[in-house]
Formats: C-alpha cells, structure tokens, sequence
C-alpha cells in the first residue's frame, strides 16, 4: 500500500516525478548504483520478483555487491542454478527453489539474520566489513570491475535502515520526463540508473 504522503513533500510541493508505479522492471542489461555502501549496522530489504528463472548470462541473477578484498563485504540475493541463495561474506544462508512469485528478502545485518518473507533462515551472518563500494539493485556490483550477473526482475521498493530510521527509500515512479526510475524519499532525488527500465501498473493517490 503506498501511502497518499508519497505524493507530496513539506508544503505541499510536488515532488519530481510524474507518477507513481507498482514497481519497474528489467530485461537483464539494465542496473542501479544506490549510491549506499553496505555497512554491518544496517538491514536492508529488496521486495522483488524475478520474471524468469534462467539467468541472461546462465550463470546468476545477483542483487547486491561482491568485495574482492579478503575482508570485504559481500552481501548478494541470487537466482542460481535454479535455486535462491543469500549470501554474505562466507555465509550461504539458505537454498529454496527459484520461482517467479513476489518475495521480500530482509539482511539483518545488527542481528545476524537472513529473513525470507516471515521466516528466518540465518543467525550466523559475517558481514562484518563496510564495503569498499556501493551495492547494486538489478544486478552485482563486483568492487573493483562493476555490473554483473544482471537481472530479469521486477523491484516494488527497496531501503536500507540504520538505528531505526531509514537511510534510503526508494520507490518505483515515473519521473518527469516519461523514464521508469526508483525515486528516494530519503534524499528527495534519483540514483544513478543505468539503461532503460519499464514501468509497472500506474498507482492511483
């Protein structure tokens, strides 16, 4: 449920975009740089559904960031091998079949947990690291080589949090000028996107 405030901001000014969306879509050579580097006090939730279960590359579908560093930072919610995984740094939190229905996946990094819808499949993450760089929506970002193992997805939202209050909020929109972007309620304005997404069913106020 998107809540009637999305539409305005303080005031009463019209915040950029033109409308608001159920969610954006990707063909598998599209991504986002959310700009955030993944720190071990945050959670971070995708909502999301990949549209097939075949990889583009036949490799993986990967949401997140992979730190080449020996200490870095991994944080990575896939489609492989026909299975979903989470992974943080030497950490594979669980396998269920991959399917093409909608789910909400939540890193609780403070608390060492790994949530799949309501159920808990992790208390052992080792993400202990901030990232060297910024995690990706729609596919990997590989610190030191960049976009990867894209996705063939749907995104409805995503955010991060920290001490309670989150750090980024992004939204599925329509901006002004007629592109299918994530907006940020946090920062009132666009990652960096890259390549063009389609847009999902138009949200009424």
């Amino acid at each position: 449920m998107v809540s009637a405030l999305r539409n305005t901001v303080a005031g009463g000014k019209a915040l950029p975009y033109a409308k608001l969306v159920e969610y954006i879509s990707s063909t598998g050579s599209q991504y986002i740089d959310t700009g955030k580097r993944v720190r071990p006090t945050q959670t971070i939730v995708f909502d999301l559904q990949y549209t097939t279960t075949t990889p583009p590359d036949s490799l993986a579908m990967q949401n997140g960031l992979w730190d080449t560093s020996s200490s870095g930072c991994v944080l990575v919610f896939t489609s492989q091998g026909g299975n979903f995984l989470a992974y943080t740094r030497d950490q594979q939190t669980f396998t269920m079949r991959s399917d093409t229905a909608r789910h909400v996946v939540r890193f609780d990094l403070p608390n060492r947990r790994v949530y799949f819808g309501n159920t808990q499949y992790s208390t052992t993450l080792k993400t202990t690291a901030e990232s060297d760089g910024p995690l990706y929506i729609f596919a990997r970002n590989l610190i030191g080589t960049g976009a990867q193992h894209f996705c063939v997805e749907k995104i409805f939202a995503f955010y991060i949090e920290e001490a309670g209050e989150r750090v980024l909020d992004l939204i599925p929109v329509i901006d002004r000028n007629g592109q299918a972007k994530m907006f940020d309620l946090v920062s009132g304005t666009y990652p960096a996107h890259y390549g063009t997404f389609t847009p999902g069913p138009e949200i009424g106020d």
